[in-house]
């Protein structure tokens, strides 16, 4: 059964760009020896250079200028970093400081932009959007459009939204820094393209999955033809088109993004988080071809090298532990699996909290690995938790309220799962809007959950929520994807004979074609068609049917 809402890959999130200095040299005396630190990308010693300094500055005068201008620097120096506590506890102090000494100033835009960057890449997206609309509305005023203080606050306060699941209006902003950023330096521009590259990955969380596809694509081969030396910025892109080509169901194109990433990023000298992401998503890519094998090679190495830099129990390796435990799950070994997931966990809480939004996502994976009777417990913690934290109508809330619905279906319980699915179907036409691909795997889960329960008088609706559901996924997702030839079957077997026939034969195009995709019939595509041998079958069987209608049904 479809799952009600498209599932993300684990871990991706937009890249936040780095601040300027609020103040010129001239205007703001740094510690000798700091901008050229900066220059180098000599960030610990830029950071021993500038603290002390800006310790001195607040024990002598706390409300000078030159204090803000020091703690914006200091904060933009842990953002580079990746110190998100020391970005925060600056960035919140000079935050404080502009508002009460230097409201609407430039001071103020800065440590705005430190502030709410800090918050969302600290799993905080309700904290960060109020600072970030802060800071845009005071770079509004302070320049004029094309303004590079727009484009970025643009740019900022639309990853913020995404992760607040307010995909319209991150996609606007996106949208508007493109514009900035091409009025400033022409669409084939290195920065054009970054900012087209974050409109793709919002557009494809917002599920408007084609257009970030075409989008993608363009930046990616743009900037291989045109900046072929760039090389990181060609592995942000070719990493983010894979992950989209993944969520349209076209696995082998986006393996070999991913490796194209993977090689780019080992030709630019990463040897970090970079390349570690990419070889996550890699991963999860190999899990959606069924290749698990490959899979679990890279989750292994990743953790491998993850615990030989931090140890084994840094809590930063939670993620690893986590992604391990689910392909172990997915391949049935579930002793092995469960340790790793309940110490994802723990780490998680460790880090975080208990009751934080970034505990969510490991406790969703140990549900999945628990037997039927302990999930809904589970399941409905994290309902309670996403509704308390983002609202009900969150694209986060509605994914564990369909989990939660799977779950009571899978009991037997299926007018309780009946009432949850109705309510994502409610919810998720607001919140997706109902050309979107995650409100169609709603009504295709509603109808199935009407199906399992064969109550008079149902087939209609059953049928009308799919046939809607179908036309939404081939718009957007193409006739061969999975989800588009499952709902097709789906609505085959419900519809009279002409379109039964053309419905269950445009699914059996569809599972072929994508096999076909593969040269060499790799493991990943016999996999593939494993998975698909029962739709397939089932496609067979319809039309076998219709050819002989006095045959016994």
């Amino acid at each position: 059964m479809p799952v009600p809402i498209r599932p993300a890959l684990l871990f991706l999130s937009l890249a936040m760009a780095v601040p300027a200095a609020a103040q010129t040299r001239d205007q703001m005396p740094l510690p000798d020896g700091f901008q050229a630190a900066i220059e180098k990308g000599d960030l610990a010693q830029a950071q021993a250079l500038i603290a002390p300094a800006t310790d001195a500055c607040l024990a002598a005068d706390p409300t000078a200028a030159r204090c803000i201008d020091l703690l914006n620097w200091l904060a933009s120096v842990g953002q580079r970093r990746e110190d998100r506590p020391l970005q925060l506890r600056a960035a919140r102090l000079a935050a404080t400081a502009a508002a009460r000494y230097a409201p609407g100033t430039a001071r103020e835009y800065y440590a705005l932009v430190n502030l709410s960057g800090g918050l969302d890449h600290s799993g905080t997206p309700l904290e960060a959007e109020a600072p970030a609309r802060r800071a845009l509305a005071i770079a509004e005023r302070l320049w004029p459009e094309p303004s590079d203080n727009v484009a970025l606050i643009c740019r900022n306060l639309a990853t913020t939204l995404t992760a607040l699941g307010k995909h319209a209006e991150a996609a606007t902003l996106m949208r508007r820094a493109v514009a900035i950023r091409t009025a400033q330096g022409g669409a084939e521009s290195l920065a054009a393209l970054d900012a087209s590259r974050v409109l793709g990955v919002t557009l494809n969380e917002g599920g408007q999955i084609a257009p970030a596809v075409a989008l993608l694509t363009r930046v990616a081969d743009t900037l291989a033809a045109r900046h072929p030396r760039r090389i990181v910025e060609r592995a942000r892109a070719e990493g983010d088109l894979a992950a989209v080509l993944n969520d349209a169901g076209r696995f082998t194109d986006a393996a070999q993004r991913y490796y194209n990433a993977i090689l780019l990023w080992e030709e630019a000298g990463e040897t970090g988080e970079s390349l570690l992401t990419a070889l996550n998503n890699a991963a999860r890519n190999f899990v959606a071809m069924g290749d698990y094998t490959r899979a679990e090679q890279i989750d292994r190495l990743v953790l491998r090298i993850k615990s030989d830099r931090l140890g084994p129990d840094d809590p930063s390796l939670a993620r690893s532990y986590g992604n391990l435990g689910v392909v172990l799950e997915a391949q049935g070994k579930l002793e092995e699996a469960r340790p790793l997931l309940r110490k994802a966990l723990a780490m998680a809480i460790s880090a975080y909290g208990a009751d934080h939004l970034r505990t969510a996502p490991f406790r969703g994976y140990l549900a999945d690995a628990l037997p039927l009777a302990e999930q809904e417990g589970e399941r409905r913690t994290l309902v309670a938790l996403y509704r308390d934290q983002l609202g009900a109508g969150h694209p986060d809330t509605l994914n564990a309220l369909a989990q939660l619905a799977n779950v009571l279906a899978a009991l037997g319980r299926h007018a309780e799962a009946e009432a949850a699915y109705r309510e994502v179907v409610a919810q998720g036409e607001r919140t997706w809007g109902p050309d979107n691909v995650n409100f169609a795997n709603s009504l295709v889960a509603l109808a199935l959950s009407l199906a399992r329960q064969l109550r008079p008088g149902t087939l209609g609706e059953m049928r009308s929520l799919i046939a809607r559901g179908w036309s939404i996924q081939r718009a957007a997702l193409g006739p061969e994807h999975p989800d588009t030839i499952e709902s097709a079957i789906y609505l085959a077997q419900m519809s009279d004979d002409p379109r039964a026939r053309t419905l269950s034969r445009g699914a059996q195009s569809g599972i072929l074609a994508r096999i076909g995709r593969s040269r060499d019939f790799s493991a990943a595509a016999q996999a593939e068609l494993r998975a698909f041998s029962a739709a397939f079958g089932q496609a067979v069987q319809i039309n076998w049917r219709l050819s002989h209608p006095g045959a016994a049904k």
